[in-house]
């Protein structure tokens, strides 16, 4: 909500279009949206079940 109060709604399509044209399938930080789907949140892909999160105690850790 406080980027609608930052941008007019112009820049944000306009935002929303880059992003599209950059990640067509979404997979760049899902969950991180811009404004305009409802409240400007969307559930992430581990609560939506599409996603296997794998603890690596062993690393590499960068």
């Amino acid at each position: 909500p406080m980027m609608r109060e930052l941008f007019a709604p112009e820049d944000l399509a306009l935002m929303e279009r880059v992003r599209r044209a950059f990640d067509p399938d979404g997979l760049l930080n899902p969950g991180k949206i811009l404004p305009g789907d409802g409240d400007g949140h969307a559930p992430r892909p581990a609560q939506m079940g599409g996603m296997t999160v794998r603890a690596d105690a062993e690393g590499p850790w960068i």
